[in-house]
């Protein structure tokens, strides 16, 4: 993981104009994705605890996981053909 944000950086730093906007957006998209997933499980737990069960917390942070496990196997992919 650590190896694939450096070449992201890396990538960003030294690629022409498309290959910034592209690295960085999936950088952005990994982040966001990655704080949006701490966020609802948080959330979860504290709704759960206060016996107010909401199911929009739990879709939130699955939906958000997923989106961040397709990024990165996106962004591993695009590293093994480079």
């Amino acid at each position: 993981m650590i190896s694939l944000i450096k070449d992201m950086v890396y990538a960003i730093r030294t690629g022409d104009g498309r290959m910034k906007a592209y690295y960085g957006m999936a950088l952005i998209g990994m982040f966001v994705t990655a704080v949006g997933f701490c966020a609802a499980a948080v959330a979860t737990v504290i709704c759960w605890v206060a016996g107010n069960h909401e199911w929009l917390t739990i879709i939130l942070a699955v939906v958000s996981l997923a989106l961040f496990i397709v990024l990165f196997i996106l962004m591993k992919k695009r590293q093994n053909e480079a």
